[in-house]
């Protein structure tokens, strides 16, 4: 769950750092890659971005003070990789109300003698992970 993977001992997770702006979470992992998922992470087989380039386990993984870079730090291979990071704006989607908020709207409308409202909503946080370039 969350940012451990299927088939995951629990030991596999070196290091996390989450954004200033507290949207996203960095992780180091023993297969080299860096991880970046959105914050909180709280959903089974959360989607994420992985960056490759360490050719053994990733020591650490830190967030710059103004959230523009993600730098990580191998083991053996004591590399130190600075990542660009850009947050993707994400967009406003036209969504059909759920069938409760329909009924309620319905019956508000009828109350008010109006039309019943249709729904818009942002896109949960987990839907589109931001991309992490090296």
């Amino acid at each position: 769950m969350g940012i451990w993977r299927d088939g995951s001992d629990g030991t596999d997770i070196n290091a996390c750092d989450v954004s200033k702006s507290r949207r996203h979470v960095a992780c180091a992992d023993d297969f080299g890659g860096v991880s970046l998922l959105n914050y909180p992470c709280v959903v089974e087989d959360a989607p994420c971005a992985v960056g490759r380039g360490h050719s053994s386990h990733v020591m650490n993984v830190r967030f710059s003070p103004d959230d523009d870079w993600v730098v990580s730090v191998g083991g053996k291979d004591r590399a130190v990789f600075q990542w660009r990071f850009k947050e993707k704006v994400r967009e406003t989607h036209k969504t059909a109300p759920a069938p409760w908020e329909a009924a309620e709207a319905e019956l508000r409308g009828k109350a008010r003698g109006a039309a019943a409202p249709g729904g818009t909503r942002s896109a949960a946080p987990w839907e589109t992970p931001p991309a992490l370039k090296q």
